[in-house]
């Protein structure tokens, strides 16, 4: 499984955001975490709200802060909780 999962990591290299995605999905391939990693060397969970989100829809963008957890890439989505 580690090796087919491998070859779709390189198959989305390029498509996107698809490749992180799928990483986060299935934690697969194991992938070296470097000092240029932020995060305190942990792969990112999730992205932040884009600057015009938070600026143009403020109520429902702090309604989703509150029921998510902060905006950062350190807070863990919902299937990601234990």
């Amino acid at each position: 499984m580690d090796l087919i999962l491998l070859q779709k990591y390189y198959a989305l290299l390029w498509c996107d955001m698809q490749q992180w995605i799928e990483y986060r999905r299935t934690g697969h391939p194991i992938l070296p975490k470097g000092p240029g990693l932020r995060n305190n060397g942990v792969m990112p969970a999730r992205l932040n709200y884009p600057v015009e989100v938070q600026s143009t829809n403020p109520t429902y963008y702090k309604e989703a802060v509150a029921s998510q957890g902060p905006d950062n890439i350190a807070t863990q989505v919902w299937w990601q909780k234990p």
